[in-house]
């Protein structure tokens, strides 16, 4: 067990928390198990099956689904009994064709509990989306998920948490602008407001580094030259915003938000943006890899931070998983800037997950599974022992890797493997080194300037580097050869 938790962790006072928490566990697991008995069809939905739902079943919370929607069922086939996989598409505007989200695979699914509106449902999705306010029209059904509308405010527009941390009395530095048109000021004027020589100037709607029209989304800027540039760059492009460039570096973090308090998962990461190895732009990650080089100081700020996050998102409607991307310092007494809201399940929950049921404590997916399914407050953990154990538990990193050229899938390695004498071998989990998921079928395009990753690479030990030390991260040559010979055996 000691092997979950990082160095200097209070073990003497973690222990005797853990098994009251592993206690809750047990009474959460059995809640959710006898409740599911009474639905007669279980659905998913997910990008990608693992970000949420492998886990659930393949740790025996949940039995399999009875149908799922997703990009490629490949390597999941044992969590669905009945699959719908998103259509393939030829043409340039494909950009992702591994996320279920389509016209069509929302026409299946509409079709299907229109087939079964004399059944008790239970709909669960990794990410709630506008189509979602039609199940209100469906008495039958359980959206065991946030409200599509109160999840779009939080999360579709990066200009909210600067609202968001305002009327919370937290300080949040940033000058929004509804469009271009409305900087009327210089780099000097902007330099002065937000005190720091570097800025960054963000449109403020978008993904994954791009805008909605998939143009470059991120620039900083260091003089009057550039800074008008940006602007340029990015007119036409909607909302934006300018804020100072902050020491540190880009990190991710994850909680469930729900009335009875914000269940934190884990420390920050580490998360390098721009690795080019592996495909990212700038401005986008190419992976996780947690860390206990932040300042205590700088911990304790984001669990504070993300706490009183929680609870403003679960007073609004917002009880589920979100996430919160800070730039996370290396030095005493340096400031945590969380710059977006995800207000869904993430890339990295799997791996934060795999821990916490390691060690015998209930994930965050399944106290909100618990949540809405109606389990008494009682049972849940107290979420003060539940942060103190993940402000201390280690999580297994992973790599995102991104196309790099416009190409055709040609294999398909989702699975379990390790890596041997420069080859990829078949293993089982026993004998693992880490897991393949998420990547499209044979035959998908994937395309170079696609803002979204084409699979993952969740490493099982929790003690693997994938990055160095430093303050600029580059690949460990382990990290760097599996990605390499990964790029040369799967596109074309």
């Amino acid at each position: 067990m000691k092997q979950y938790f990082f160095l200097g962790a209070p073990l003497s006072d973690l222990f005797p928390v853990l098994e009251k928490v592993q206690r809750s566990t047990s009474k959460i697991r059995n809640f959710i198990q006898r409740s599911l008995i009474d639905f007669e069809l279980l659905i998913g939905q997910g990008n990608r099956p693992d970000r949420i739902h492998t886990h659930l079943v393949s740790s025996g919370v949940i039995p399999k689904f009875d149908y799922y929607f997703t990009g490629s069922k490949v390597g999941e086939e044992n969590i669905s009994f009945n699959w719908f996989e998103r259509e393939m598409l030829d043409g340039k505007n494909e950009h992702t064709p591994y996320i279920w989200n389509s016209q069509k695979m929302w026409e299946q699914f509409f079709h299907l509990l229109n087939k079964n509106q004399g059944k008790k449902i239970l709909v669960s999705s990794s990410a709630p989306r506008d189509q979602h306010k039609l199940l209100a029209n469906y008495s039958n059904v359980l959206f065991a998920s946030p409200p599509p509308e109160v999840a779009v405010y939080f999360g579709d527009d990066k200009r909210k948490m600067y609202e968001i941390y305002s009327s919370l009395g937290l300080q949040y530095e940033v000058i929004n602008y509804a469009s271009t048109e409305d900087v009327l000021n210089d780099y000097n004027f902007h330099s002065e407001q937000l005190h720091g020589k570097s800025l960054v100037v963000q449109a403020t709607i978008g993904s994954g580094g791009v805008t909605e029209n998939d143009k470059r989304a991120l620039y900083f800027t260091d003089n009057e030259d550039e800074f008008h540039n940006s602007i340029e760059n990015l007119r036409g492009e909607g909302p934006l915003r300018i804020m100072k460039k902050y020491d540190g570096i880009p990190s991710n973090t994850a909680a469930l938000s729900l009335p009875l308090g914000t269940y934190i998962s884990a420390i920050p990461s580490v998360k390098p943006c721009g690795v080019t190895e592996i495909g990212a732009k700038m401005g986008t990650s190419g992976g996780n890899q947690w860390d206990t080089r932040f300042p205590i100081d700088a911990i304790d700020s984001q669990f504070y931070q993300i706490k009183k996050v929680g609870e403003k998102m679960a007073s609004s409607g917002y009880n589920g998983v979100f996430g919160l991307d800070p730039i996370m310092p290396f030095t005493q007494n340096g400031l945590v800037f969380n710059s977006e809201i995800n207000a869904r399940a993430q890339g990295p929950d799997s791996q934060r997950a795999s821990s916490a049921l390691a060690i015998g404590i209930p994930c965050l997916e399944e106290m909100q599974l618990a949540f809405y399914l109606g389990c008494p407050s009682e049972l849940f953990p107290d979420p003060s022992d539940y942060n103190l154990i993940t402000r201390w538990l280690k999580i297994p990193p992973y790599l995102k890797l991104f196309p790099k050229e416009d190409s055709f899938v040609k294999a398909n390695f989702n699975g379990y493997w390790r890596f041997q004498n420069g080859t990829l071998i078949r293993s089982d989990l026993k004998d693992a080194s880490f897991k393949i998921t998420g990547a499209p079928r044979v035959g998908q395009k994937i395309l170079r300037d696609s803002p979204d990753n084409f699979l993952y690479v969740k490493f099982i030990d929790v003690d693997t580097k994938i990055y160095t030390d430093g303050t600029n991260p580059r690949l460990t040559s382990n990290a760097l050869e599996i990605s390499d010979y990964l790029y040369e055996n799967i596109v074309l």
